[in-house]
């Protein structure tokens, strides 16, 4: 890969994490979906994740309506003892319950549009007593010039690289500070 299409794909995923970033904390505390990043024109699994806080009550049901454009395809009936039903746009799980202090987690298949942009999955807990405010779950829809995702490693690998210069710098600096200390201690 040369050395603009690297810089290209940095800039876009430093502007995607930094978009991230600016959606409100209110909609991670919820819960989070993954992948947050999707090929446009896909069909995905994803997976949601739900923490519950110590002080909410246990949740017992989770609910997620998919935006124009959407279509879900399946949806898992886990975790163990709960089950899933789709509704036209909207996929809902009974069960559980998800105790205070602990989390699950639920997948579901779904058809992405053709064109990037990002879509916002609305999701809301169910409680014993009723249903919590909904909150959003977004994903990003991205293809590069060559019309390909970006590599899911390619995070992983500069991250890698960046590890290593470091490591090899620390090796260098321990290797000199140990013969300058060996030098000083030979003079006396």
């Amino acid at each position: 890969m040369d050395s603009v299409a690297s810089l290209k794909r940095f800039v876009w995923l430093a502007a995607v994490a930094t978009a991230a970033c600016a959606f409100p904390a209110e909609a991670s505390a919820h819960g989070t979906i993954r992948p947050a990043l999707a090929a446009p024109g896909s069909t995905p699994d994803f997976t949601i994740v739900v923490p519950v806080t110590a002080q909410s009550p246990p949740v017992v049901g989770l609910s997620v309506s998919a935006p124009a454009g959407v279509r879900l395809v399946s949806a898992a009936s886990s975790p163990p003892r709960w089950s899933a039903t789709i509704s036209g746009s909207t996929v809902t799980w009974r069960g559980g319950p998800i105790p205070p202090g602990s989390f699950d987690s639920f997948g579901f298949r779904a058809s992405v549009p053709t064109s990037p942009g990002t879509i916002s999955f609305s999701a809301r807990e169910l409680y014993a007593d009723g249903p919590a405010p909904p909150f959003k779950l977004n994903v990003v829809l991205f293809a590069d010039a060559q019309g390909d995702p970006p590599a899911a490693d390619e995070g992983t690998r500069t991250l890698a690289t960046f590890a290593l210069a470091v490591a090899i710098v620390a090796v260098v600096l321990a290797a000199a500070a140990l013969l300058l200390s060996l030098a000083r201690w030979l003079r006396g």
